[in-house]
Parts: structure tokens; sequence; C-alpha cells
């Protein structure tokens, strides 16, 4: 949760925001299937609330930071199977180097806007079970 929410949503935001898939057949179906995916995170953060702490935010940074290192290290080992293009350092280095730098910010960021979204989902999911309560129990 820590790491696979944040960075499902910043691969949602990134290819909606560029109008770019990243990979080489620029379907469609990866911007949907992100949107999805996303969406469903929101989702689970509505109906199943869980707190999120701040100080975890070190977790999604620590995978872009691995996932870039061995996405490079394939790269410059001659693997081209890995059809990435907005991450392809062999024939755009800023392009790539430019993304793994705006994944490396916004990545930990957006854990941290999930840690207040939580805080708000969990307070509603609060009231909401008095309420039902309320309404089951009556006044005692």
């Amino acid at each position: 949760m820590n790491v696979s929410f944040p960075t499902c949503v910043f691969i949602s935001l990134f290819v909606w925001g560029l109008g770019h898939t990243g990979v080489v057949d620029q379907s469609w179906k990866h911007h949907y299937f992100h949107t999805f995916t996303s969406v469903s995170c929101v989702l689970s953060m509505i109906f199943c609330p869980k707190e999120w702490k701040p100080k975890n935010c070190y977790m999604p940074l620590i995978y872009a930071i691995i996932y870039f290192t061995f996405y490079v290290t394939m790269q410059l080992s001659g693997n081209l199977s890995i059809s990435l293009q907005l991450i392809d350092f062999r024939t755009d280095p800023t392009l790539a180097s430019g993304v793994a730098l705006a994944s490396l910010v916004m990545v930990p960021l957006i854990h941290l806007i999930f840690c207040g979204l939580a805080r708000v989902f969990l307070r509603i999911n609060i009231k909401l079970s008095a309420a039902v309560d309320f309404v089951i129990n009556g006044i005692k």
C-alpha cells in the first residue's frame, strides 16, 4: 500500500498529463488501465480506511530508486526488450533523467497527500460508524 498506491497514481498522472503511455505501441488501453487502478486505490482508501504515516514516505522513494537503477542497468547491459520510451536512457537520456527526477520527487509527495486523505477518510468512517450505531441501537 505504501509503495503501490503512490506509484500507481504517479504513473496515471504522468500518462494522462503527458498524453503519452511511454510504451512503444501507444495503446490507449494503458491510459485506461492506469486510470482504473488509480481509482481503485482511492476507492480502497475510502471504503477500507487505514492509517497512513508520513514517516513511511521513504518506502516509495526507495522503490523508485531501485526501479530506475534496475532499468538503467538493464539498458546499459544491452537489454532492449523493455520498451518504455519515457525512460530510455540510451536514446534520450535528458528525458529519461527528467522522468526519473520527477518520480523521485512526486512519488513520496503523493504518499504524503495520501496520508492527509487517509486521515479524512478515517474521520468520516468513524462518524458514519457512530451514526449507524445510533440508528441501529437508538438512544440508550
